[in-house]
């Protein structure tokens, strides 16, 4: 079937089996230790609820060329900006403005916008062929500087750090010259020290002397920090057992079923479980990759590696964070961490992945 010059519809055939490996086993993870983060909570059938309404929207997101999204772009953009905006109008909650509270759930819009960012360089980077002009790559960055400053605003500074991957794959892959790519890692270094002085709040900061020297911070900044390593560390090889975990079954790990669910798989199903997981994502990355590589246009070029830094990079983010490599930062693991907007966009970009993967391919990266 086809709506003008884009198809409607695919075979199941075309659909790419190494990164739905990767996802239904991140899922099932998933499935398994929020349920035993969830305790009684009620928390584990809704995150079954959202795994199945992710699912959906993976079909969904499959079925329609990927091309039509990419048209729509840049209204995704403005409407994603719309609504960065109007959420630093709703009530704070624990100092943050990042959801709209609908009543049957809690919409975050920096989540939309990760895809309406995804949309927007696509269809910006790509009517640019060959190698980017510094007018074209500094017009880029505005363009995704924007809503991460939005972001940076409510403040979230997780899902800000989540977007500079995505970026850096978009402007590589829409042909940025090396030359410039020095010089974005510079000014990269330099807005590092400038958010760190203007954008950054106290108790961002705090979070940061935390991670370096835990031990003046241990009832505060650091503790969740201290028992997500207490729980990693005390999974030993083969882990407690499901719902073993002293550190998961007495509450002492702050937001076990979301930010630091891999510290409840670490401790329950050890260094194994650990290790397959990560498996996994490093999976779900060779597939993502794979796909970008052989895209047959540089639509689909930038699609892939945009939606492969944005899963893989959260992955790493929220797995740095749980072993102590990077400061605690409100990030999920992909497909496994309990959060609704999260789980749809995850499923969304999956989608994406595949529908590249469905298209034309042919070999080398620009084709």
């Amino acid at each position: 079937m086809r709506l003008g010059d884009y198809d409607i519809g695919l075979p199941v055939k075309r659909l790419p089996l190494l990164l739905l490996l990767a996802v239904v086993v991140m899922v099932a993870y998933g499935v398994i230790f929020v349920n035993s983060a969830a305790g009684r909570t009620g928390l584990a059938g809704k995150h079954l609820l959202w795994a199945g309404l992710g699912a959906v929207a993976f079909v969904a997101t499959f079925l329609v060329d990927f091309r039509v999204f990419v048209r729509a772009g840049y209204l995704a953009y403005a409407v994603g900006l719309l609504a960065l905006v109007a959420v630093l109008f709703t009530a704070p909650v624990k100092g943050a403005r990042s959801w709209f509270d609908l009543g049957f759930m809690k919409a975050q819009p920096s989540e939309f916008m990760k895809l309406a960012l995804i949309m927007a360089l696509a269809r910006f980077l790509s009517a640019r062929p060959g190698a980017l002009r510094a007018r074209d790559l500094a017009l880029a960055l505005a363009l995704a500087g924007v809503p991460v400053a939005l972001i940076l605003k409510q403040p979230d500074m997780g899902t800000a750090m989540v977007c500079m991957p995505m970026i850096a794959a978009a402007v590589f892959v829409g042909g940025a010259r090396l030359l410039h790519l020095g010089a974005l890692a510079g000014s990269g270094a330099g807005g590092a020290v400038l958010v760190w002085f203007k954008a950054m709040h106290e108790y961002q900061r705090e979070r940061v002397y935390a991670w370096i020297d835990p031990e003046p911070y241990k009832l505060g900044k650091a503790y969740q920090l201290i028992q997500s390593l207490i729980a990693v560390g005390s999974g030993g090889l083969l882990g407690k057992g499901l719902g073993q975990g002293t550190q998961n079954q007495f509450d002492l790990l702050p937001l076990k079923e979301s930010d630091f669910i891999f510290s409840v798989i670490a401790e329950e199903g050890g260094f194994i479980a650990a290790a397959g997981l990560l498996v996994a994502v490093t999976v779900l990355l060779l597939a993502g990759t794979a796909i970008a590589l052989h895209a047959a246009d540089r639509e689909g070029q930038i699609v892939a590696a945009m939606a492969t830094a944005l899963l893989g990079g959260q992955a790493v983010i929220n797995v740095a964070v749980c072993i102590g490599l990077l400061p605690t930062t409100g990030i999920t693991l992909p497909f496994v961490s309990y959060g609704g907007s999260s789980m749809l966009t995850c499923f969304v970009v999956a989608g994406l992945l595949a529908n590249v993967a469905a298209r034309p391919q042919k070999p080398g990266l620009f084709g």
